[in-house]
């Protein structure tokens, strides 16, 4: 019985694989690490504005059901605390 060669050189692509790892790391993480930011134009840069924001709470006026479980059993721990 003849044994299965595969066609496609699987070294060549793990290479291949490989390189393309690498180079997008270098891409992904090693070029930003690098790069050189103006501190001159960090430092300049004026503060933030402090802001108030109007109203100062949010009253919600909607309710949501509970599940029928959860209504059940709440439901039971106060006929508990009745007796």
């Amino acid at each position: 019985m003849n044994a299965y060669a595969p066609k496609t050189p699987r070294v060549a692509l793990a290479i291949a694989a490989l390189t393309l790892s690498v180079a997008t790391m270098a891409v992904m993480v090693a070029a930003p690490a690098s790069m050189k930011s103006d501190a001159a134009a960090v430092a300049s840069r004026e503060p933030a504005i402090e802001v108030t924001i109007r109203p100062s709470r949010i009253d919600v006026v909607a309710t949501r059901e509970l599940p029928a479980s959860v209504a059940l059993s709440v439901s039971q721990l106060e006929s508990r605390s009745r007796d």
